[in-house]
């Protein structure tokens, strides 16, 4: 394996520098690109996380009427549905 890789590291085409000078660049474009992938898919995550809790935290205010059905005292600005119901602002 070190052989291999010995070979590969003396190759002509490594020892011109605009090649290093691209590899280099590849490779930095690429861990950006994992990081920026990493950054939104958390991002969406807290997103989500926040908004569940605020659906939870509607169905806690919501109120019954005589008739059984339950109504929100605050409307979201999003829809969202619960008990066969749908709700919109």
């Amino acid at each position: 394996m070190d052989a291999l890789l010995e070979k590969i590291a003396m190759h002509p085409y490594w020892s011109q520098p605009q090649h290093m000078v691209g590899l280099a660049f590849v490779i930095g474009f690429s861990i950006a690109l994992i990081v920026t992938i990493i950054s939104c898919v958390r991002k969406i995550e807290r997103c989500r996380v926040r908004i569940e809790a605020e659906i939870i935290d509607n169905v806690k205010r919501m109120r019954t009427d005589e008739d059984g059905h339950r109504y929100a005292c605050y409307v979201p600005v999003y829809s969202y549905f619960y008990e066969g119901r749908t709700y919109t602002p």
